[in-house]
């Protein structure tokens, strides 16, 4: 599954090699009930409870916490479920939304069912099993596995200081260094822009693994060696990774992103070069220092996509919809924080102003169905001292704003 077409190796080191190997690594999406009935279950005091058989092939299993004392939950979702497919654990479902959605839910597949040609057919069978339907693309990353892109990052990194390159894009970046200062890996853009590529030693990382007793997922190995990326799997310690991690906000641009589309390793390598422009590149430096002509002259890629048979993939122009939930939360969010700093300075005369604002936020909440997700926040939004500060300071200053 997922691999680029074969072609001899230019550095020799494996005989009758690919020199890159590409794969889906981390889908999860976010799924919308068909019917109005909700396959939760709960038990006589109103509790979701632990085990829940959707039919013959596919059960859930309640998740707890790394304690054990309580149900997993997160910021967005109350229940965490383990999917099970005829008796095999392949999926995690998040579910119970905070925010007011509750048809919605999302479904991310297990890393090792992903290096399975199945795994569109096993996703497939836990939407039927949840009547549920694909509503967007929560996240994707997509690896692609080879050798040398950490001395080719460090490379570019010196041609770019000597001014015989020039970097396209503003993507922060950072080195990652082992104790006595050696690059292991190197980061490229945040994780808050939608889109994080990372390049690190993958082989080394396995063999550690393996060593201390750890999850080593031998699978990779076995999918490199059927995709005749190595021919021994003890040896991969040159094997690397560049891996481009994508959310919603990034995915959400992206013409033609299909469960079919994720299913062509063309169409991987095509997403991964979109995402690569302007932001992993370079260009060769010369006397026009125009970088968009200089780009269309001379660009220098990360990977060789000429190795692919790429498909391309091009951005869609998103229509941005104003969303009554968001804008909810939003408020309450401000009115919130207001009031923390109100009963704590004694902002007003009378904490009655104060208390009233409380009380108008529950009940916003209970109107958008956000019950939820208004108790979870009442913590973070005390003990948010950052965004309280930021109030202060511009209350403090509006008396020298001119009317």
């Amino acid at each position: 599954m997922c691999i680029a077409h074969k072609t001899k190796s230019p550095t020799k080191l494996v005989k009758n090699s690919t020199p890159y190997t590409i794969v889906l690594d981390w889908l999860e999406v976010t799924v919308k009930q068909i019917k109005e009935t909700t396959y939760h279950e709960y038990d006589g005091e109103g509790q979701l409870v632990e085990v829940i058989p959707l039919n013959n092939n596919v059960h859930l299993l309640r998740q707890k916490n790394k304690s054990g004392h309580n149900w997993k939950g997160s910021k967005s979702y109350s229940a965490f479920y383990s999917v099970f497919l005829h008796g095999e654990e392949v999926a995690l479902l998040q579910t119970g939304s905070r925010f007011g959605k509750h048809d919605q839910s999302q479904i991310k597949l297990l890393n090792h069912i992903l290096y399975r040609k199945a795994w569109r057919s096993n996703l497939e069978a836990i939407l039927e099993a949840t009547q549920t339907e694909l509503s967007n693309f929560t996240r994707i990353d997509v690896a692609i596995d080879g050798r040398g892109f950490i001395a080719q990052h460090l490379a570019h990194r010196e041609g770019v200081r000597s001014g015989q390159l020039k970097k396209v894009g503003r993507a922060k970046t950072s080195i990652i260094e082992k104790g006595q200062y050696n690059c292991e890996g190197f980061n490229i853009g945040t994780r808050k822009s939608g889109k994080y590529l990372t390049g690190y030693e993958k082989g080394n990382l396995i063999l550690n693994s393996k060593k201390s007793g750890r999850d080593h997922k031998p699978y990779i190995v076995q999918f490199w060696q059927d995709n005749s990326l190595i021919s021994d799997p003890d040896k991969i310690e040159d094997i690397e990774r560049l891996e481009m991690k994508l959310t919603s906000q990034a995915l959400n641009k992206v013409k033609d992103l299909t469960l079919d589309s994720l299913e062509d390793t063309a169409f991987l390598a095509g997403l991964f070069e979109l995402q690569c422009e302007n932001f992993y590149q370079w260009v060769e430096a010369g006397a026009d220092t125009n970088t968009t002509r200089a780009k269309a002259k001379a660009i220098v890629h990360a990977v060789r996509w000429e190795l692919f048979k790429v498909k391309q993939v091009v951005r869609d122009k998103v229509k941005k919809c104003k969303n009554a939930l968001w804008g909810a939360r939003m408020t309450i969010s401000q009115l919130m924080r207001e009031y923390y700093i109100n009963t704590k300075y004694a902002f007003w005369e009378s904490c009655t102003q104060a208390e009233a604002q409380m009380q108008y936020c529950k009940i916003m909440a209970e109107r958008y169905g956000i019950s939820d997700w208004f108790n979870h926040k009442l913590t973070s939004w005390k003990n948010d001292r950052e965004h309280q500060q930021e109030i202060l300071a511009a209350v403090r200053a509006a008396q020298f704003r001119p009317v």
